[in-house]
C-alpha cells in the first residue's frame, strides 16, 4: 500500500487549504482589478465586467468589425495606463499599429516576429510580457491560426483540446484573454447566434463570455454586438431581451451607441 504520510505536511502550490484562507489570497491577487474596464459599459455591465482568468470569444462575418472592436477595447485599457499584449496573425505589424495613437502605443505590446503559432510559444511570450511589462490582458486574432486545419483529421476535437488549454493558460496566468473566432459561412447581414462559430462547439463551451458582431442591414457604420453567453450573470443568454448593443464606428474605432436595440 502506498505511504501517504508525507502528505500531512505538504505545502506546495497545489496544497489543499481552508476556503477562507484561499479567499484572502484571491482578494490580494485581484485587489486592483475593478479599474480594469473598457468603455463599452453596457456590454460589460451585462456580462458582469471582465475578471482575470476569463476567456472571451468574439465572432462575426469577414469585415464585420471583430478586430476593430478588440482594438477599441485595448485602446480603452491603454487610456487607463493598463498594458496589454497583442498577437495579430492576419496583418503585418506596420498595418496593424497604424490605428493606434502614440499614447495608446505606449501600453500595447507585441512580439517582433511570429516564428511559430504553437501554444507553448504563446505561453512563453505571455509570461515574458507579464514579467517585463505587467500586462493584464491578451488579444489573439485569431483562433484558427493556432491550428493547421489541413494536417488534422478531426478539427472539432483538436480545437476542443486547444480551447481547454487556452482556458487553463488564462486561468493559471491570471490574465484576461480576448480571442477572435471565425463563424460558419453566413450572409453578410444575417443575425448570428449560438452555434455559428466555425468548426467546433467546444469554442463556445470553454469560453466564459461569447459575443457575435454583425452589421445592421442597410447601414454603413453601425454594428450590433450580441452576447450569447455570460457565465457569471446569465449563462446562456441567446434570447435575453437586453443582450444586444449597438456600436458606432467613429475616428477609426468603435463606441457603444446605446445599451440595447
Amino acid at each position: 500500500m502506498k505511504d501517504y504520510s508525507d502528505l500531512y505536511d505538504y505545502s506546495g502550490e497545489d496544497a489543499v487549504i481552508p476556503s477562507g484562507e484561499l479567499l484572502e489570497i484571491e482578494k490580494v491577487k485581484w485587489q486592483d482589478f475593478p479599474k480594469y474596464r473598457t468603455f463599452f459599459h453596457g456590454y460589460e455591465d451585462f456580462i458582469g465586467a471582465t475578471i482575470p482568468g476569463e476567456l472571451n470569444i468574439f465572432s462575426g462575418t469577414t469585415g464585420g468589425g471583430k478586430t476593430t472592436l478588440l482594438k477599441s477595447m485595448s485602446m480603452d485599457y491603454a487610456s487607463q495606463g493598463i498594458n496589454t499584449l497583442w498577437f495579430s496573425f492576419e496583418m503585418t505589424n506596420y498595418s496593424f499599429l497604424q490605428d493606434f495613437s502614440k499614447d495608446s502605443l505606449e501600453h500595447i505590446f507585441m512580439p517582433k516576429t511570429i516564428p511559430t503559432k504553437k501554444l507553448n510559444w504563446l505561453e512563453d511570450r505571455i509570461v515574458e510580457a507579464q514579467a517585463k511589462y505587467g500586462i493584464k490582458a491578451i488579444f489573439v486574432d485569431h483562433l484558427h491560426y493556432l491550428l493547421d486545419l489541413g494536417k488534422i483529421g478531426r478539427p472539432s476535437l483538436e480545437i476542443g483540446g486547444l480551447m481547454r488549454n487556452l482556458k487553463l493558460l488564462t486561468t493559471n496566468l491570471n490574465i484576461i484573454t480576448y480571442l477572435i473566432a471565425h463563424p460558419m459561412k453566413v450572409k453578410a447581414d444575417a443575425e448570428l447566434g449560438t452555434g455559428d462559430v466555425r468548426d467546433s462547439s467546444f469554442i463556445e463551451q470553454e469560453a466564459d463570455n461569447v459575443a457575435y458582431l454583425f452589421r445592421l442591414k442597410g447601414s454603413v457604420n453601425k454594428t450590433i454586438l450580441k452576447v450569447t453567453k455570460a457565465r457569471k450573470t446569465f449563462g446562456a443568454c441567446e434570447f435575453h431581451p437586453n443582450n444586444k448593443f449597438e456600436l458606432e464606428f467613429r475616428n477609426r474605432r468603435y463606441y457603444e451607441a446605446s445599451e440595447d436595440v
